[in-house]
């Protein structure tokens, strides 16, 4: 029978790890939430417009995510065996296949701005704003998947530290061009949102530099050398997309999904729109270490898997799904302690503000079933090597379910906006039940490299 893990190395490896993927992605959705913030209390219209632009700058990062991920389920297992060699070649694979995904997404930001934007919301004005900042930002789009996917690959051999740097030194330099570039201070032009754009890019060119320069110089566990980013060496392609694959499609599947939810409540008011561009922002900052601790978790399978520690798995999975649930009550709780000191950073219409109260008290429950539903399914399962799985639940539970449910409540019923708002999120809570009983009552992890 399975038992809790008492090894404190595995706490400290797991905590260790968890620790800096959750401060590199709250830096990173804190350089959102900076432009979201501080376009809220220069115009709202101009918060919303930028809102608009994340949508598509979210998509792309859970796609490079799915990407990095199979870098990381082959590179872990590579990396447990002690062979770091073959995991370049993986990298290298990676690497070109998220910077040409990136550029894809320039493209069509430069050739079809109103078609993507009008696909959110109808309103005027917040298109206007956020066509004006697309303008820089699909800049961005290019840029953004260096450092990303650079990153996860140091992942794989538990190098954990540089993501998090990145991230706080694209922070820091995101909030004071922003400070310069919307508001005109110091001497520069009040630009608004545009000035949100190119803050934004400037800090994606700074952050793209590091990284590079410190995997090509500095790293002693990989040894990358530009050839093995730029080479064109496909070996094991085969094995590197049917572990990308899947997860890369499945993150997709949410992010259009996500885009969706965005679309349905942009339909509805522009206070829904506004709301729930703060509701997002929220959600991701706050389930932060329950989306995080599942990159953790795959590692941890993965390199246990490639250390030959079969009969460990189990207790591995029953102590994770543990610290999941505790995870995900301290992540409610602190947001339901913290929701008045979050809108009050906010200077909203009493409509938008009233509806965003409604919203946050109903996001503490969906944090808690997230913080639980998302480790199992892309921690334990993913690393355990079954890379299938998260796709076809996740799209079942939100393109069934989730998103027919809100498009009724909204067009067809006409329900109030936090009706459908929760609607929207209800695929969290039945993940965390498909997700719950697969991973305690199936066989779902095997080898994958020999």
């Amino acid at each position: 029978m399975s038992s809790i893990i008492k090894d404190r190395t595995f706490y400290i490896t797991f905590i260790k790890i968890s620790a800096a993927l959750a401060l590199q992605q709250l830096v990173s959705y804190c350089v959102n939430l900076a432009d979201n913030v501080m376009l809220g209390s220069y115009s709202e219209v101009a918060m919303s417009g930028s809102a608009l632009v994340s949508q598509i700058h979210y998509i792309l990062q859970l796609m490079i995510n799915g990407l990095g991920t199979g870098v990381v389920m082959i590179g872990s297992r590579y990396w447990g065996m002690g062979k770091p060699e073959p995991i370049r070649r993986f990298v290298g694979m990676g690497f070109k296949f998220a910077v040409a995904l990136g550029a894809l997404f320039t493209l069509a930001s430069a050739l079809i701005p109103d078609t993507i934007l009008s696909l959110y919301t109808d309103d005027a004005a917040v298109l206007v704003q956020g066509r004006e900042y697309l303008r820089l930002m699909k800049w961005t789009f290019v840029l953004f998947p260096v450092s990303y996917c650079l990153t996860w690959s140091l992942r794989s051999v538990e190098t954990t530290f540089l993501g998090p740097l990145l991230s706080v030194v694209s922070l820091v330099c995101n909030i004071c061009l922003n400070y310069v570039f919307i508001f005109g201070n110091f001497g520069a032009p009040e630009m608004g949102v545009e000035g949100a754009a190119l803050a934004t890019l400037i800090s994606r060119v700074v952050e793209g530099a590091i990284a590079l320069a410190y995997v090509l110089f500095k790293d002693k566990k990989l040894m990358l050398r530009p050839g093995d980013l730029m080479r064109p060496d496909f070996r094991d392609l085969k094995l590197y997309l049917g572990a990308s694959l899947p997860v890369t499609c499945n993150l997709l599947i949410f992010a259009l999904g996500s885009s969706a939810q965005t679309a349905i409540l942009g339909h509805s008011s522009a206070a829904a729109l506004a709301a729930n561009s703060i509701m997002t922002i929220v959600w991701q900052i706050t389930g932060v270490v329950g989306l995080t601790c599942g990159g953790a978790s795959a590692i941890v399978i993965g390199k246990a898997i490639g250390e030959g520690k079969q009969t460990l798995i189990d207790s591995y999975s029953k102590t994770l799904q543990m610290l999941y649930v505790i995870i995900g009550a301290v992540s409610a709780g602190v947001l339901f302690s913290l929701r008045d000191i979050i809108l009050g950073f906010y200077d909203l219409s009493p409509e938008t503000m009233e509806l965003a109260r409604s919203m946050i008290l109903a996001l503490c429950f969906i944090v808690f079933a997230t913080c639980y539903q998302y480790p199992v399914s892309s921690g334990i399962i993913l690393g355990g090597g079954n890379s299938k799985y998260s796709f076809v639940v996740d799209s079942i539970a939100m393109w069934a379910f989730a998103l027919p449910c809100a498009y009724i409540s909204a067009f067809v019923l006409g329900w109030p906006p936090l009706v459908t708002f929760c609607l929207l999120r209800s695929d969290q809570f039945v993940k965390a039940f498909v997700n719950g009983y697969w991973v305690n009552k199936r066989n779902w992890y095997r080898q994958l490299v020999t």
